[in-house]
């Protein structure tokens, strides 16, 4: 496998900015690029575009299972375009698929797609399962923030110092909005939306276990088929090496790569 580092000038950020991929220099069943899956692998709040290299073997995973990696940075941005700051969503979910189909000919082909993250990326992937269902085959969260309306701000050290109402605003005008998954599932089952395949898993002594918990129930109150995992374990890497590599051999059982 091949593994790159990029730097490029972002225009919808405005600066200069990092992301990591994973290409196979020999592609199962000598595929080109271009036919080759695609995931998009996202990061936590305090990690970074190395994250997911440094602390699991998704390298190794890759190699083993023929596929194309892609990990943007995306800060401390929660994938949304910021209130008062940069707009992160954008970048993640049209300029960066955009830049890598350019300088490397990745598919933009909804049954080659998949995205995935931990923690804040977890909520990511999720967001574009139900803004972008048209664009992802699946859609992976481990431990992730599913369920934005229900943190306290006044209990989350992640959101003290008003970094919440840098991200979203107000506390009101992060209920109902895009950034509001539960009540963006329920727009799409109302519209009815196809979504991508949805798969979660979370520890029970995880804080996030709660936001899983609301969105599992969500879920099945709207009949949306979920593949939800739970066990016990906690906040940490270890899990999600795990969990990232069942998530791919699930895909691989479900004939999805």
């Amino acid at each position: 496998m091949a593994l790159l580092e990029v730097n490029f000038y972002s225009k919808v950020l405005e600066k200069q900015t990092t992301m990591k991929l994973i290409l196979p220099e020999y592609p199962v069943g000598g595929k080109p690029l271009s036919k080759t899956p695609v995931l998009t692998l996202l990061h936590g709040l305090s990690d970074n575009y190395t994250g997911w290299t440094r602390r699991t073997n998704i390298e190794r995973y890759a190699e083993k299972y023929g596929i194309a990696v892609v990990m943007p940075d995306t800060g401390r941005g929660f994938y949304a375009n910021m209130a008062r700051g940069y707009r992160y969503w954008d970048h993640v979910s049209e300029e960066v698929p955009a830049i890598v189909r350019r300088l490397f000919g990745l598919s933009d082909k909804r049954v080659l797609n998949h995205v995935a993250g931990l923690s804040m990326g977890g909520f990511g992937a999720m967001k574009h399962a139900v803004l972008q269902p048209q664009r992802f085959a699946t859609a992976a969260s481990f431990s992730g923030a599913l369920d934005l309306t229900a943190i306290d701000p006044e209990e989350s050290g992640h959101f003290a110092l008003g970094e919440g109402e840098l991200l979203f605003g107000t506390r009101q005008a992060l209920v109902d909005s895009e950034n509001d998954l539960l009540a963006q599932l329920r727009r799409d089952a109302a519209e009815g939306v196809v979504l991508p395949r949805l798969f979660v898993w979370c520890g029970t002594e995880d804080e996030l276990y709660p936001l899983n918990l609301s969105f599992r129930a969500e879920c099945e109150k709207l009949g949306v088929p979920l593949a939800y995992h739970e066990g016990p374990g906690n906040h940490r890497w270890e899990h999600w090496d795990e969990w990232i590599l069942k998530y791919l051999q699930w895909l691989m059982d479900e004939k999805l790569l």
